[in-house]
């Protein structure tokens, strides 16, 4: 995951390319890195021209260390079963927090009368 430069959004990281490993992946940043250059109004740090051209080196990358902390732009996806399954994971948990958030802002509505303004919706649900 790195950040285009030309984005409207430049701090909002995007998939780049994907490998079977780490390595492979380091290897990529490794070769295409150059020293320091300014182009215009861009400075850029990937080979002109090259796939990586237009995007910043990735946060905590240090090309000098063994272990670069890549825990920020380097995403291991598992297996489609497990990366599924933490989707569905984060979605269960996303519905529940925002059913609970209805609830709790949410008047209740009673048929016998105009709808109650002083307390929260009741923990037992409803429409």
């Amino acid at each position: 995951m790195l950040n285009d430069m030309r984005s409207d959004h430049v701090e909002v990281l995007q998939p780049v390319f994907r490998a079977k490993t780490k390595a492979a992946l380091l290897g990529l940043l490794a070769v295409e890195r150059v020293p320091f250059y300014t182009d215009g109004q861009w400075s850029k740090v990937f080979r002109q021209g090259g796939p990586l051209e237009w995007y910043n080196l990735p946060l905590g990358y240090d090309p000098l260390s063994d272990t670069p902390d890549s825990s920020r732009w380097l995403i291991n996806l598992g297996t489609r079963e497990e990366f599924v399954e933490e989707a569905a994971e984060k979605a269960r948990a996303h519905a529940l927090v925002t059913y609970q958030f209805m609830l709790q802002t949410v008047p209740t509505f009673a048929v016998d009368g105009p709808p109650d303004q002083s307390s929260p919706a009741s923990p037992e649900g409803g429409t």
